[in-house]
């Protein structure tokens, strides 16, 4: 097996789930500088969505900002983000939401080309930019089921934490979400919104970090990071450390 923060993490999960598979070099950013060009003039996918943005340290505006708006200005905003983790088999599946154990195989999605922000890649932990005045947890649970066919009930979505991300092409707060899938959900039993997601696939969590080091562009940084700190998070429950701060929560240095 692979360690991650000083978990180890199973390269598999025992027999291993169908799966509509993507092989690396499967997806190919679309052109840069197209989606540039359909952000400045307003054509982008929901451009005129009112989103909901924040000051640095997570403060609603008063008012939102449209969506082409804050990709194109890199706006801090809020996003949801829901690790997908695979029942076990021979159960129902469900993860008691106290004392989550770390996700050997989570949900991963290959995002479309119509997205306003990374398409074509790869998302370890799929949810949604919060419209301004809706409720994160809303949020997660509307996109799931949109995005999926997945209802929040089904999955136990249960609130993790808060963190920040930022770099040059996204500044945001993101709200964490997990959730145990049932095994005998299957990849055939999810409908996909075409315009949203082009595949979804059940990997390992130790292989998602072998397909970055060879893909580093073809996936979502901040989806990354929200995987990496919900195992962080279910291996400090699973060990009774202390958490910190769930409402800034951030990622500890590896431990070897």
């Amino acid at each position: 097996g692979k360690r991650i923060l000083g978990i180890p993490i199973p390269l598999s999960s025992g027999s291993s789930p169908p799966r509509k598979t993507m092989k690396d070099g499967d997806s190919t950013a679309p052109d840069a500088s197209a989606l540039a060009r359909a952000l400045a003039d307003g054509t982008s996918r929901d451009a005129s969505e009112l989103v909901c943005t924040v000051s640095p340290d997570n403060v609603p505006t008063a008012e939102g900002r449209v969506r082409s708006d804050v990709r194109r200005l890199n706006l801090w905003h809020r996003a949801t983000y829901v690790v997908l983790a695979r029942g076990t088999p021979g159960t129902d599946g469900r993860a008691d939401p106290g004392r989550p154990a770390p996700p050997p195989t989570v949900l991963v999605q290959l995002r479309s080309d119509a997205k306003d922000y990374r398409p074509g890649c790869r998302d370890p932990a799929p949810g949604g930019v919060v419209g301004f005045g809706e409720d994160p947890v809303w949020n997660a649970r509307r996109e799931i089921q949109e995005e999926m066919g997945l209802e929040a009930e089904d999955v136990g979505l249960e609130r993790v934490c808060s963190f920040r991300y930022e770099d040059g092409g996204v500044r945001v707060w993101g709200e964490l979400l997990g959730c145990s899938v049932p095994y005998h959900i299957d990849i055939g039993d999810m409908v996909l919104q075409e315009e949203e997601v082009k595949a979804v696939e059940w990997i390992a969590v130790g292989e998602i970090e072998e397909r970055v080091a060879r893909e580093p562009e073809m996936w979502l940084p901040d989806g990354l990071l929200a995987l990496r700190l919900y195992v962080q998070y279910a291996a400090d429950l699973a060990a009774g450390r202390t958490i910190g701060d769930l409402d800034d929560y951030v990622l500890r240095k590896e431990v070897s």
